[in-house]
């Protein structure tokens, strides 16, 4: 009987789909000679809650698709140098037979207890020697951004489509990238495998849907069930950051490239005679003092009218600001989430970042903050690319955001990293593993990983003290999982003037503290809520 009424479910759900798509989706659809469909998908409607940082990342997929391609996101291979709370390891044993290959055990370390989880997963993939006939099956690779090789601005375009038309010849296979902007895959995934009709064969998802929704309510299966996780090929630290009770959920082959960047304007501070910031970073001397200082010799009325006409920064990330001082709003410490903001280095972080908005070094955080970064009205400006550098006339740098007096190193803040899943109830879940294993594999040996992200920061820097200093902090990356809980996203960011920003700005009459323990035990309660929720 239970069978039954959950057949008839996933009939409804998917009913539910087809009207939905037919009646609030458009497709636009291009076929090439090459059998290769991409087809854009738009949502009918925008998602109820949007997240600051997010809104802006998925703003820009549109507006420079050239930043948004896989190859264009890639950065050199890394050992991962974890700090503050966290800390994880993965390390794995294969063997390899005939093309096929078998992980047997993967042991994961996380967290400043030093739990260590062993568990056995057989992994199973097609190997780049042996030809497989899948009699023209088309594969669906889904995405947020543009996944498509023959993209002319990929740097690597001229590889990445001849090893398309490889793997589509060994494999017999056609491939559609299909693009579905914003939350669309996070909120259309889950009913899509209820139904049987997973979105794609592989998706690339962010790991705030994945940990816990997706990988809890089993809507994708454990990467390491099909991926040799032993790989090379695939990221270390991303395997570790996608890790669900012991299991790794999901693989890139590419590096982190989207964090907050502090950069400066260059030409200023030789203008006031100020050092070069990047002058202190290898000593470590680039402190909250030392960029205090720089804010406050920055800041000026230029013409006595009692308003500020230059700031000491036009924009600045309150979330890097916590990173920078080793705190998250939600860390995960053995294996688990917690709400973290209330801890001692979080409360420190936000009332210096409310000190400075306080003494006027930070300007309007709005949409004027690029705008007067580049007329020359701020020292500093926050953001996650370049998109500035073709309009600016000064010479601008880039900097780590500043060491806090409780951290250890500095810290790249960003809330998510992506992990290409194989969803539930796919069809082909094994031999879609190894098409995008070979699809992936040319990609760190042509040239190197290296010399991959190097191309790439040379692209978007253009002083060469600055690319150097990007892949240095690329390997800074701190991880915040407040992105994965929808709820705890809406305490922070509720209807009306009750919200971070206007508590920091002083708009809405409480202290930092008052508002933080106002929502402590709720948001706690949340993230302990949905994990129970998976038990049931």
């Amino acid at each position: 009987m239970r069978k039954e009424l959950l057949r008839i479910c996933a009939l409804l759900l998917a009913l539910m789909l087809v009207l939905g798509t037919a009646g609030g989706c458009g497709k636009k659809k291009q076929t090439s000679g090459d059998e290769t469909e991409v087809t854009v998908e738009e949502l009918a409607e925008e998602e109820e809650f949007e997240e600051g940082p997010v809104d802006e990342a998925e703003d820009e997929t549109v507006e420079e698709p050239e930043e948004t391609t896989e190859e264009e996101e890639t950065e050199e291979t890394e050992e991962t140098e974890a700090t503050g709370e966290e800390k994880a390891t993965t390390t794995s044993t294969a063997t390899t037979t005939k093309g096929t290959t078998t992980t047997t055990k993967t042991t994961t370390t996380a967290g400043t207890g030093g739990k260590t989880t062993t568990t056995t997963a057989k992994t199973s993939t097609t190997g780049t020697g042996e030809k497989v006939d899948l009699k023209g099956y088309t594969v669906k690779i889904a995405s947020f951004i543009n996944l498509d090789p023959k993209v002319p601005t990929n740097v690597y375009y001229q590889q990445g489509t001849q090893r398309e038309k490889e793997v589509r010849e060994k494999y017999n296979v056609k491939f559609q990238y299909i693009m579905v902007p914003g939350q669309g895959i996070r909120d259309r995934l889950p009913a899509s495998v209820m139904a049987g009709d997973p979105l794609g064969d592989i998706v690339r998802c962010r790991s705030g849907w994945v940990l816990p929704v997706f990988a809890g309510r089993g809507i994708v299966e454990p990467a390491d069930k099909y991926f040799d996780i032993s790989d090379p090929l695939w990221n270390p630290y991303i395997l570790q950051q996608s890790i669900y009770k012991g299991r790794v959920m999901g693989v890139n082959h590419q590096e982190n490239t989207s964090y907050w960047r502090l950069f400066y304007n260059r030409s200023m501070m030789q203008r006031l005679g100020l050092p070069d910031p990047q002058t202190y970073v290898s000593s470590k001397q680039w402190t909250w003092q030392k960029f205090e200082e720089y804010l406050a010799r920055i800041t000026q009325d230029t013409d006595n009218d009692g308003k500020t006409d230059i700031y000491g920064a036009s924009s600045l990330s309150w979330q890097a600001i916590i990173a920078s001082n080793g705190g998250k709003i939600v860390s995960e410490i053995d294996g688990k989430d917690y709400w973290t903001l209330n801890r001692p280095e979080s409360v420190e972080a936000l009332k210096w970042w409310q000190k400075l908005y306080n003494a006027g070094y930070i300007g309007y955080t709005g949409e004027s903050a690029v705008a007067d970064f580049i007329a020359g009205k701020a020292g500093f400006y926050v953001y996650y690319n370049t998109n500035f550098r073709t309009s600016m006339k000064d010479k601008w740098g880039l900097v780590p955001f500043p060491l806090g007096p409780q951290a250890k190193d500095y810290a790249n803040w960003w809330d998510e990293v992506h992990l290409m899943c194989i969803p539930a109830n796919s069809k082909y879940p094994k031999e879609v593993a190894a098409i995008w294993t070979d699809l992936s594999r040319w990609y760190p040996n042509a040239p190197s990983r290296e010399k991959m992200h190097r191309d790439v920061v040379e692209n978007m820097f253009d002083d060469p003290r600055d690319a150097e200093m990007d892949i240095m902090l690329a390997k800074k990356f701190w991880l915040d999982k407040y992105f994965s809980y929808t709820d705890v996203n809406r305490q922070i960011w509720p209807g009306g003037t009750d919200n971070i920003e206007n508590v920091l700005e002083g708009r809405a009459g409480k202290s930092i503290e008052q508002w933080i323990n106002e929502r402590s035990a709720q948001c706690q309660n949340i993230i302990d809520q949905l994990w129970a929720s998976f038990e049931k």
